[in-house]
């Protein structure tokens, strides 16, 4: 990371050589390029959401301490309704959100890399899982029932998002 803020802030196109430009170029893409890459991969694999997370106890002491400012934080009370639906106004549309409990019983949930990608469609997998010469991955053998697959994501997701290991 020096060498590359060194090359970037030090050196201007009109002072340096050809070579010099195209290292910096190279470094460039070899600090860059896995980043960018990595994050479009969490594009095509998880859906954008957000979380925020609610405590049935207002006065346990550790939460407090960790999640309230060292104890600085202030107490926002919600009601749900009989479904655990919270109604949430943002300018003038009004959402219901479902408030579900977290489980610390999860585990390690183990996926193949290629049988991820719920956000893409079908043809978009395909497109992804296909090589040289129209060779189709085997991977593409867990898309063959879109809605099982679908389903199966969704599914895997939830566990994800919902779940803490016990540690």
């Amino acid at each position: 990371m020096l060498e590359l803020h060194y090359i970037q802030s030090r050196l201007n196109d009109n002072d340096i050589s050809s070579e010099s430009k195209q290292f910096r170029n190279w470094m460039t893409i070899l600090v860059d390029f896995p980043k960018l890459y990595v994050n479009q991969l969490k594009n095509m694999i998880y859906p954008e959401s957000y979380v925020v997370c609610f405590s049935r106890k207002n006065n346990n002491s550790a939460m407090w301490g960790n999640y309230a400012n060292y104890y600085k934080g202030i107490c926002l009370i919600y009601e749900t309704d009989e479904n655990n639906m919270i109604q949430i106004r943002v300018e003038r549309n009004t959402f219901k959100l479902q408030a579900k409990p977290i489980l610390y019983e999860g585990y390690l949930i183990e996926r193949n890399f290629f049988e991820t990608f719920g956000r893409l469609t079908l043809s978009e997998v395909k497109a992804w899982l296909t090589g040289a010469e129209d060779s189709i991955s085997s991977s593409f053998v867990a898309f063959k029932d879109e809605d099982q697959w679908k389903h199966e994501y969704c599914k895997t997701h939830e566990i994800k998002t919902y779940q803490k290991l016990k540690a």
